[in-house]
């Protein structure tokens, strides 16, 4: 995405590749000049006119704030930084819009920043094939590919960066003093010294403080300690699950090796640091440390919603292996007696539970409650299905069978009549697609629509509920904390084939969370034949009835109808985190896309709910940091998830929603023929007009194989390069 305050600026044109040069173009196929603002246009016309052109173009003027920096050929031809480049990548990443460039071997930035006095524009890289550094702060031109380099999305101040480099680049004419940091920091008595000082990342700092205590390595032993050090670096983690790429990596292990009387050169580095990822040992992990000042959140929208980013894996499985107290034991259980392990599938129908049986019963510091909305997406035959009935039979099995609700919801005052009579209830609703399109869709009746309306109320009531009026008073519902718990099912196909952008809006997608076994597992090696052994263990049924038949102090007799939830407070040190990530996640939200933007708003309250719901699962009535930090991070893993998702299948136009429905079918090189068997809902035309975009926009590419009648014409998908 290119900044706004990119676009707000009348700085526009084009530019065409005329014989290997990059020609300034305005709208009406004239030639533009950087220095002439009666050739420059607004961002919406000079997008309008893109597709006639080989791009965009930005103007750097002297009345700007930018700075645009150019490393010219500092990728290899794998896309990987070459040594020289990485201590400037370093230090511009975090405060620069980067991009790879046109040629796609080098990456320009734009920063806040102006050039130093005296400051040359171009510095040659010694020894270096058409390696260069060009720096610019007025009268240029600047070719914009939207091909993102990295997480580089935003414009911060940057001056002490251009500064260090200028500084650095001025040392290239003298004798003795190559570009490279790791040469240039042979004689620094820290890592984090020689460094650059911008690289204000929590997880980038843990790395170089990490680093900074391995002793250089002794000669002869080189190659072992180098190994062994990026192995551990590849291995550190952040509280989302991110991890360092491998360009930052070799950076700080090419200023680590510079302290060695002997380092490594370049190459040597490069060998061993891919050698480490794939076998490196990982380092022991610790505990969390109080004493460690708490790290900042980042959370990555829109870089989830570009082609540049990595699909993201399911929920780690240490959350799920180290799920707190009785929802592990319940997790553990449900895999022993399904034929198919759905791990991630099983922590979200023992969420389900444990919301259920807590609720009305307890409350947290910021008067949050244990309802949640939890959907269980799974293929057809899959075993999605076994949590939702394992959960049905703990609770027969102790007796409160009756706190499930019915499978279906056929009106809103249906479900309002049930939680008027049962306020604590769990509903298990199964294709939950459909049932989402029936409430939620555009052509939803009324008495299905305000389904939707209710269970949003719902979820963050924590008070008394008044139902609509009507004329006989004595229909109007009241409902003394309604705790309104949804546990659904479905395929993936019905889910996220019929999502549309209002739905994200309206709300209720953004409570959901969303548990997925997005592909067919085999059989477990143990069958689970039907015995004793497929019944809840006594230790899962104890610790239910434990809040089955818990009762909050302070309401008597009324407890059941008017209950005063226990306050189960935070710790200090857990307050200080969950504050922090709802700051965060608040502060980040402002200047994103609308899309991400909803569904990470209800991030910080589900990590709440799931915070308090630990603390519960080992009957503590405190949140520790251990419980704070296990919620946020399954939740950011569930949000980020979502979020592609959501990006991935949800249009803003029917057109839209056929590109990425046709996009979807394209599974592997397949022939045009077979495609048009796969997408008969398109007419021939559609489909051949939705092609051409997928073509020309890169996601697809078509070739052809064979002469006259034999011709065959084949098709796939062009794979991120990231």
């Amino acid at each position: 995405m290119i900044p706004t305050e990119l676009r707000a600026l009348q700085q526009w044109m084009l530019w065409k590749n005329i014989d290997g040069t990059k020609i300034p173009k305005q709208v009406n196929g004239r030639n533009a000049k950087s220095n002439e603002p009666g050739t420059w246009t607004d961002y919406e016309t000079a997008r309008a006119f893109a597709h006639q052109y080989d791009g965009l173009a930005f103007v750097i003027s002297a009345d700007d704030p930018f700075c645009g920096i150019d490393l010219d050929n500092c990728l290899d031809e794998d896309g990987n930084l070459k040594t020289w480049s990485l201590p400037i990548v370093s230090a511009l990443a975090p405060v620069s819009f980067g991009e790879i460039s046109p040629s796609g071997r080098g990456i320009k930035f734009v920063t806040q920043a102006r050039k130093p006095k005296g400051a040359k524009c171009v510095y040659k890289v010694p020894g270096g094939d058409k390696e260069q550094i060009e720096i610019y702060d007025f009268g240029r031109f600047w070719t914009i590919t939207e091909n993102l380099y990295s997480d580089c999305r935003s414009i911060q101040p940057g001056q002490s960066v251009v500064d260090e480099i200028c500084d650095q680049c001025s040392l290239i004419r003298q004798p003795g003093n190559p570009l490279s940091a790791d040469r240039e920091v042979a004689n620094s008595q820290s890592l984090r010294a020689a460094l650059p000082s911008s690289m204000d990342n929590h997880l980038y700092r843990r790395a170089v403080a990490y680093a900074d205590k391995v002793p250089a390595p002794a000669p002869g032993n080189r190659n072992n300690a180098t190994f062994n050090l990026a192995g551990h670096l590849y291995e550190i983690e952040d509280e989302l699950g991110q991890r360092l790429s491998e360009d930052e990596v070799r950076g700080i292990v090419a200023v680590w090796s510079a302290q060695s009387p002997d380092p490594l050169d370049d190459a040597e580095i490069e060998k061993v640091c891919r050698s480490a990822k794939n076998n490196g040992t990982p380092r022991e992990k610790k505990a969390y440390e109080n004493s460690l000042p708490l790290p900042d959140l980042s959370v990555d929208y829109s870089a989830i919603l570009n082609g540049e980013t990595k699909p993201p894996e399911e929920v780690p499985l240490e959350l799920i292996q180290n799920a707190p107290g009785l929802i592990g034991e319940i997790v553990r259980w449900m895999e022993s007696t399904c034929l198919f392990k759905l791990s991630e599938l099983f922590l979200g129908s023992s969420l389900a539970l444990l919301s259920l049986i807590t609720g009305r019963k307890v409350t947290d510091t910021l008067g949050g409650r244990t309802n949640l909305y939890l959907l269980n997406v799974g293929l057809t035959g899959s075993g999605k299905e076994h949590g939702r009935r394992s959960v049905k039979k703990i609770l027969t099995a102790a007796g409160a069978l009756e706190w499930v609700g019915p499978e279906d919801l056929a009106s809103a005052a249906g479900l309002a009549e049930r939680l008027v009579r049962h306020p604590s209830t769990l509903f298990q609703i199964d294709e939950f697609g459909y049932f989402l399109k029936g409430v939620s869709g555009e052509k939803a009746p009324p008495h299905l629509a305000q389904i939707e309306s209710d269970l949003i109320k719902f979820y963050t009531n924590e008070g008394l509920y008044v139902g609509r009026a009507y004329a006989d008073a004595d229909r109007t519902p009241v409902i003394d904390q309604p705790h309104c718990v949804l546990s659904g099912s479905c395929t993936p196909g019905t889910l996220w084939d019929s999502l549309t952008v209002k739905q994200i809006h309206s709300g209720l997608i953004g409570r959901l969370q969303i548990f997925e076994a997005p592909i067919y597992l085999p059989l477990v090696s143990k069958i689970p034949y039907k015995t004793k052994a497929l019944d809840p263990p006594q230790s899962i049924l104890d610790a239910v009835r434990y809040w089955i038949d818990y009762q909050p102090e302070g309401a008597g007799n009324l407890s059941d109808q008017h209950p005063v939830p226990t306050l189960i407070n935070w710790s200090p040190q857990a307050a200080e985190r969950l504050v922090g990530h709802l700051r965060d996640v608040a502060n980040r939200r402002i200047d994103e896309d609308p899309i991400p933007a909803a569904l990470w708003s209800r991030s910080p309250e589900k990590a709440n709910k799931l915070a308090l719901i630990a603390a519960c699962a080992n009957q503590r009535f405190e949140v520790t940091i251990e419980d704070a930090e296990w919620a946020i991070r399954l939740q950011n893993s569930l949000t980020r998830k979502l979020v592609r998702k959501c990006a991935e299948n949800v249009s803003e136009s029917q057109y839209e929603a056929s590109a990425k429905k046709l996009l979807a079918k394209i599974t592997g090189k397949m022939t045009l023929t077979k495609l048009n068997r796969k997408s008969q809902w398109l007419k021939g035309g559609a489909r051949e007009e939705v092609l051409k975009d997928l073509v020309k926009s890169g996601q697809v590419q078509i070739t052809q194989e064979g002469e006259g009648v034999a011709r065959t014409t084949w098709i796939e998908k062009i794979q991120s390069a990231s």
